[in-house]
């Protein structure tokens, strides 16, 4: 009688992988106490960011872009923005933006085209700073503050034998302020972008598929600024009898911390 079963096919083993968990831990959970804040009450001076203004200033792109190999299609671009200059010049509402958006291009490559059904080829990804710089119009809600410098001062020393100025002794005075940096804060950045593929190249055998390595970019590129500075702010008393939320604050007392941790 003939076997029914035939005999599976010898499998080759796989090779060993480098890849490997090299340690794994599974943390326990740490025990927390909530603490209410505890600030000083007013009247009080404070120094603290002040808000100058905030807008959001849009700003016009148009880049050529080549990839390293022809592509069938872009699958996808990361995009992410960063400022490298946000400059407020002193005494004007003049900004200078300077910044770049880092582009992470993936795309598709045509490698092999075995029959009239498929086209085969591996994901390559080119990585691209597109740079940006404009000069914009501040509308201030508060001011920045600015000290400006005093000219240099003399100051005349009477000489009682000469009945006049001294002349073998000379004294100056100096007064240089050091004002708070006007910095800019990022709040969002939305990009609007269309894509305009370059010169076509057919795939070989293929009238439908088609081939690019260059492609244009149109963006529009919107940020939200905000504009901030260091200010001594008057904050007056607030009375919290009548206010919910009263019970949340507590005098600030320097030695609770101390308590809390021997009783705890």
């Amino acid at each position: 009688m003939s076997n029914m079963c035939s005999k599976p096919d010898k499998i080759n083993p796989l090779p060993e992988c480098e890849a490997d968990v090299i340690d794994n831990r599974t943390l326990g959970e740490c025990r927390n106490w909530p603490k209410y804040p505890r600030p000083n009450y007013g009247p009080l001076v404070a120094k603290i960011p002040v808000v100058l203004s905030e807008f959001v200033v849009q700003i016009c792109i148009k880049s050529d872009v080549r990839l390293e190999e022809p592509a069938l299609d872009i699958k996808r671009i990361k995009k992410h923005v960063y400022l490298t200059q946000c400059k407020l010049i002193p005494k004007t509402n003049k900004l200078l933006i300077e910044g770049f958006i880092r582009k992470n291009i993936e795309y598709s490559t045509v490698e092999c085209r075995p029959d009239n059904s498929c086209i085969s080829g591996a994901i390559r990804h080119s990585t691209c700073k597109v740079p940006f710089e404009c000069c914009t119009d501040v509308k201030f809600l508060r001011y920045p503050e600015f000290t400006k410098r005093e000219p240099q001062k003399e100051v005349e020393i009477f000489d009682p034998e000469l009945l006049g100025k001294r002349t073998d002794e000379q004294t100056f005075l100096d007064f240089e302020p050091f004002n708070e940096e006007v910095r800019c804060e990022l709040v969002w950045a939305k990009i609007a972008e269309e894509e305009e593929e370059g010169r076509q190249t057919p795939v070989s055998g293929d009238s439908f598929e088609n081939t690019f390595q260059t492609f244009t970019e149109k963006v529009v590129l919107l940020l939200k600024i905000k504009l901030l500075q260091d200010q001594q702010v008057f904050i007056p008393y607030c009375d919290l009898k009548d206010n919910k939320d009263a019970m949340t604050f507590k005098e600030y007392d320097p030695m609770e911390d101390v308590k809390e941790a021997n009783e705890e």
